[in-house]
Parts: structure tokens; sequence; C-alpha cells
């Protein structure tokens, strides 16, 4: 099983590291994100440290012949584009990669080019399954790997190193010979990124919504479906979001109105993908108005979701709560009786069924 020190593959020309490489690496080592997400960068990254990492990198590549590195060049000009790693398993017929993309390369596709590269020099070599590891912070790798074939099992805890002795839990991603690229999505992006019908706009929760987050479940009582009181829980929360959208288990979205006011937020979340059945929860800020937001809002997600092979959309109803009730009822919701009560004491009011949806006859009465 031998890989080869140089070669193209799509475009790309991965060759050994040169002196004549170090200034992109100095660039891309003082790069926030590449600190951020990669271990084992220096703090301040100069052309000598640099000079010193590949000399290390060489030492340990020779004493382990299955930990390969690659500087990822143009095959045109050389221009240094990207550095990616192969670790091998012989014993499991696998690998893991790893790679950056230098700062100016970054938006032009270089990463799920380099990804598939690999992937495919991989299984020619004979192995049976190639893995990432990715922090669900990052979620460009995230959309690289699924790009390039890779889904995701799972999530290991303290799987990746971090400054000093800290340690970082990652999701594991894998693609076998068999599957295809890309992978497809339960839950595709919002077309432009969001939804909107001019009174409301939908778009996805991201790390920036800590603080409207806050603001908008502080008003919700404790114990409500889906309400956050505790500021930390929101921040993991709000970093979470995108992660678990691309993995296809739920879309957190905020319904924000014209002006600017965050109205709720929406979590759509799969129950049993197989059958089509996913659960809407809702927080809503207080107000008459808000209500008129959120209904708006449930009705955008609800066409969307239809859309993309949901067929039928409940929604957690707590007994107290009549203005999401409100909102649900104004949204063409109905009860849905032949679902029992949860275990937590919440009703689940039923939602439309997609081939019947937004008619008369799409209500369920009970």
């Amino acid at each position: 099983m031998d890989f080869p020190s140089t070669f193209d593959a799509r475009g790309l020309r991965l060759r050994p590291y040169r002196d004549s490489d170090v200034p992109v690496l100095v660039a891309n080592g003082n790069d926030p994100d590449t600190v951020r997400f990669m271990s084992g960068t220096p703090g301040v990254a100069t052309a000598e440290t640099m000079r010193a990492l590949l000399a290390s990198a060489a030492s340990r590549a020779r004493q382990n012949p299955d930990r390969l590195g690659y500087a990822v060049a143009d095959p045109d000009g050389d221009e240094l584009l990207a550095g990616a790693v192969v670790h091998l398993t012989r014993r499991r017929s696998s690998a893991e990669l790893g790679f950056w993309v230098a700062p100016a390369a970054r938006g032009r596709g270089v990463a799920t080019t380099l990804a598939r590269a690999l992937t495919e020099l991989c299984f020619a070599r004979g192995l049976h399954r190639v893995e990432l590891f990715i922090r669900d912070e990052n979620v460009r790798s995230q959309r690289v790997a699924l790009a390039a074939g890779f889904r995701r099992e799972g999530e290991l805890r303290a799987v990746l190193p971090g400054a000093g002795t800290e340690r970082h839990a990652a999701a594991l991603w894998s693609r076998l010979p068999t599957d295809d690229a890309p992978t497809p999505r339960r839950l595709p992006d919002l077309p432009n990124g969001e939804l909107t019908d001019t009174m409301v706009t939908l778009r996805p929760v991201g790390p920036d919504d800590v603080a409207a987050l806050a603001a908008l479940h502080g008003h919700t009582p404790v114990g409500a479906p889906g309400a956050l009181q505790d500021r930390d829980d929101l921040a993991r929360h709000c970093a979470r979001a995108p992660a678990r959208w691309l993995a296809g288990e739920r879309a957190d979205v905020l319904v924000v109105g014209a002006a600017g006011q965050v109205a709720a937020e929406l979590t759509l979340e799969y129950q049993a993908p197989g059958a089509g059945r996913a659960e809407l929860r809702a927080v809503l800020a207080p107000g008459g108005p808000a209500a008129a937001l959120a209904t708006r809002g449930v009705e955008l997600l609800a066409r969307w979701a239809f859309g993309i092979g949901v067929e039928l959309l409940v929604a957690t109803e707590a007994p107290q709560d009549a203005r999401l009730r409100g909102v649900l009822t104004q949204a063409r919701f109905g009860r849905q009786e032949l679902f029992a009560a949860r275990d937590d004491g919440r009703r689940l009011t039923g939602g439309l069924r997609a081939d019947r949806a937004w008619s008369a006859s799409a209500v369920h009465a009970g």
C-alpha cells in the first residue's frame, strides 16, 4: 500500500513542502480560523517557527511511514494553496484525513477538491474507510465533508487536542467506497439563506444570536417547550445550531419582523425521518404583534418543511400556553387527539399533512 510523494489529481498538485512555501505558511499560521481549529500551530507564526515545524514534521514522517503530509499547490504556478495529512490505520484498512486551506485560497473549492482527491487515492490503494474529525463550530469543514460524500456518524468526547491541556469534542465523519458524493441532506439550506414573505424573515440561528435569544427566552416560563434560561446553555445552543442543521437533525430559525424585531425562535426537528414526521417547537416574544409575526413564521416554515419531504408536522403544546395555541390555530394546525400525552404532561398538537396543506380540509378537527 504505497502512497506517492508527489501526484496530480483534480487540478491540484500534492507534493512535499519547500522553503518557498514558508511565506504562505506564516500567513496561514497567524490566521484566526486556522489557530482556532488546527492543533499544533505555534502561538505566533514566523518564518523561523514554520521552518522548525516543517523539519519536525519531516522527521516524524521518516519515523512513521503511516503519516503522510502533503503541500497542495496550483500545478501551473506552484502556488501553495493548502496542506493535508493522511494518517493510515492499516489493521482497520482506514485513513484519517486532515487539511487546511490558506486564507488567500478560500472560497475557490480547494478544500472539497482536496478531500475528494485524497479519498479517491485512499480507495485506489485498497482502503475501505476514510474518516474526518470535525468540531461542531467548524461549519466550513462540515460543508466540505458533505460535498465530498462523507456521512456524520456521531460525536466523540475530548478527541481533539487543543491549547495546553485542553481537549475538544468532535463529530466523526466517514466515507466508504460505495458512498456517493455529495451526501444527500435531509435538511437543505434555506433558499438564498432565508425564508421571507416581506412581513417576516426566517433566518438560521448562529453563534452571534446569544443576546437576542437571551432576551427572547427570558420571557418564557421555566419548563416551556424549547425554553432555555441559562446563558451558557444558550451559547452552546447557538454554537451548535449550524452543525445540527447540516447533520439533518434539526433546523433552528429566528422569526424577524420587517423592523428587525425578533418575534420568535422556531425549531423543526425530525422525529422519524424515514416516516417523514417532524416536530415544531416555538418560543415567542411577548405581545400580540409578536404572535402575529410568529404565525406567519410558522406558516413559512411549515410550507418549506413540506417541500423538502416532511409529511406530518406536529407541535408540542404546553397546556398553559394559550398564545402558542393561538399561533398554531391561526397557522391552521388542528388538535390530533390520536397522539398520547407525553411523559412531561404536554400534548402533541397535530399539524398539516403535505398532501392537504393550506386548504380548508387541511385542518384536523379535534
